[in-house]
């Protein structure tokens, strides 16, 4: 689906951009590279008097220099106070650095483009030989070889890795996006940034929209997860990657850049995981928006748990959906999903979601604006039935399912007494029983799927659900994220066990099993903390035996496995040879004793050898049995 484009610059101040998007909305793009605040990856300029840059002497007007830009690029719609284009998208963008490229270096080397092309301005002075090793450096990247070759003579692909070069040295760096809807009266809020604050709403629970219902909780549990618990989000898709997009759609930071990356899908997947509905899956991988409609059509996955709003109803100004719906959109480039929220004064419908532009944020729909009759249209709105409900929301907003017995947990003595009243510890439960389990957890270093330590806060949401199945794949359990009597089984022995004196080689010593792994972690450690801006601190041995404890429980279990270990601030991320394995770590939490990891992890070898051994006789016995 393809996202809004920018129609109009409406302001340039500093270093942020306000502009006008073909949805209707407003929208403020504020720190991050210039390049990123204007879709402008090639940093393409027109110079005009009376500019920002006193270095420019050119007699011409900003209309005459926006008037030249538009003639030779497709997609500008304005210049910024100093003198660069400002593109409608990032794809557009794009497409004009390589056509400069081509028309202007069409018979230079990269050695010979770079004084022409990069030349010193206000932004300081320029490093061609450092620029000509990045852009060789990112053709090695991309398995294509830049050197001796004019850029007449590069293939497409070859100029694709040159301009994606260029990018590289000229440091596009995402900023904050902030969301403004249109027509916004003096009464309302003013707009927040999208990330890590709330949406532009102040309440999350309108008075237009019936929120009495089971299904306002998707909405209340989505506000609260994407918008008030402090992460920060970007739009994250790993099949239409671009800058300023995460290669995560999960949830998770996979460029680095302090941002998780989560798609519209897997936002509203969120919502309804998190409101106790029985979505399936650990995460959203196998929740994309074909699970629940396809063009104007619902699925009978949807027909089984949803209740269906036609695309008339659904889009009727003031109508009758409920918070915590699920609006559908449908555009020829693809289909999108959000939550409803309600209806504005004006009776336009407002829905919470991930846009490709933004991330999360709210939208209003404006009828006959790019959500409904522009370039998408909505195709209907579902309800989750009631049944489809099976655990009270994390956060206690809304009714508990008919067919539990007991009411909502709320912040009371006999609300935190009766966690344990089944014998299982799950998800939506408080109590002492989970403080004391996030405590125990924490001892034993076991960390959610951030790498993070449990808040010790006696409430069991998805972090220490996350905590809990890696847990339980450690031991080989059922990874069910529920606390029952073989987890507590398990838990009392592996700290037993750390309560022991340690026994045999510690990691870094000859003998242990895992000594190979940590010796090759400690050297990308030590290669990632120089590389990392600022240099960051040597790691000490129990932070370097806690990277190889997370690295080993995400799959990378071998020294061959590894690839690279990279710092951004106090995060650590472990990248493995094979895409997808990966390990986060906080460096701020304080890594569990040498001794205690080294005996973990011995723990572990021994149990996967014992589990090797066992699966080879089995065969052994099916092969004597068969001859």
């Amino acid at each position: 689906m393809s996202d809004p484009k920018i129609t109009r610059l409406v302001s340039s101040v500093g270093t942020t951009r306000t502009v006008e998007m073909d949805d209707g909305s407003t929208v403020s793009r504020s720190g991050g590279s210039v390049s990123w605040r204007n879709n402008n990856p090639g940093n393409l300029k027109f110079e005009f008097a009376g500019s920002a840059d006193k270095t420019v002497n050119n007699p011409r007007t900003r209309e005459q220099a926006l008037e030249s830009a538009q003639d030779r690029y497709r997609g500008v719609v304005g210049l910024d106070q100093w003198g660069n284009a400002v593109f409608e998208s990032y794809e557009a963008g794009r497409a004009a650095k390589i056509q400069l490229l081509e028309r202007r270096f069409g018979n230079d080397t990269v050695e010979q483009m770079l004084p022409r092309y990069s030349k010193a301005d206000y932004s300081g002075t320029t490093h061609h030989r450092e620029q000509a090793a990045t852009i060789f450096a990112e053709g090695d990247r991309q398995g294509v070889d830049l050197r001796n070759k004019t850029v007449a003579q590069m293939s497409e692909r070859e100029r694709e890795a040159l301009a994606d070069g260029i990018r590289r040295f000229e440091g596009w760096r995402a900023g904050d996006v902030t969301v403004q809807t249109p027509a916004r009266t003096a009464a309302q809020a003013p707009a927040q940034p999208q990330s890590p604050a709330a949406p532009a709403a102040a309440s999350p629970a309108p008075a237009t929209a019936a929120s009495d219902r089971p299904s306002a909780a998707v909405y209340n549990e989505a506000y609260q997860h994407f918008f008030n618990e402090g992460r920060r989000y970007e739009y994250g898709r790993p099949d239409h990657p671009r800058p300023g997009r995460d290669s995560s759609r999960l949830e998770r930071d996979g460029d680095g850049d302090g941002r998780l990356g989560v798609d519209c899908s897997a936002f509203v997947w969120r919502g309804l995981k998190n409101a106790g509905y029985d979505v399936p899956g650990e995460n959203a991988a196998g929740f994309t928006t074909a699970k629940l409609f396809n063009g104007a059509q619902v699925t009978p996955y949807a027909r089984e748990h949803f209740d269906v709003t036609s695309a008339a109803e659904a889009r009727k100004p003031n109508g009758s959906l409920h918070q915590g719906d699920l609006l559908m959109f449908s555009s020829p480039n693809g289909q999108h999903i959000g939550i409803f929220k309600g209806y504005d004064k004006a009776g336009n419908i407002q829905f919470i979601g991930s846009q490709g532009s933004t991330g999360p944020a709210e939208v209003t729909i404006r009828p006959g604006g790019y959500w409904d009759g522009g370039s998408t249209r909505i195709v209907g709105a579902l309800t989750p039935k009631p049944e489809f409900q099976v655990r009270a929301p994390v956060h206690g907003n809304g009714d508990v399912p008919a067919r539990q017995t007991s009411p909502a947990p709320a912040e009371t003595h006999s609300a935190k007494s009766a966690a344990m009243a089944d014998g299982l510890l799950k998800q939506g439960e408080r109590g002492n029983d989970v403080e004391a389990l996030q405590r125990q957890l924490n001892r034993m270093g076991v960390r959610d799927a951030q790498g993070k330590a449990l808040a010790e806060d006696g409430r069991f949401g998805e972090h220490t659900r996350e905590a809990v199945v890696a847990f339980q794949k450690q031991r080989g359990l059922t990874q069910d994220g529920i606390v029952g009597r073989d987890t507590r089984a398990g838990l009392a022995a592996a700290e037993q066990a750390q309560a022991k004196p340690a026994k045999g080689p510690q990691l870094g010593e000859p003998g242990h099993p895992d000594t190979p792994l940590y010796d090759k972690m400690r050297t990308e450690a030590d290669r990632g903390a120089e590389k990392a801006n600022p240099p960051h601190a040597k790691l000490s041995n129990e932070a370097v035996a806690n990277l190889t404890l997370q690295a080993k429980q995400a799959g990378i279990d071998h020294p061959d496995k590894l690839k690279e270990v990279s710092m951004r601030g106090e995060t650590a991320f472990v990248a493995g040879t094979t895409p997808g394995f990966r390990a986060v770590v906080d460096l701020q939490q304080q890594a569990p004793p040498l001794e205690q990891t080294s005996a973990q992890l011995a723990r572990q070898s021994a149990q996967q050898q014992e589990s090797v051994q066992r699966e080879q006789q089995q065969e052994t016995n099916k092969s004597m049995a068969r001859a």
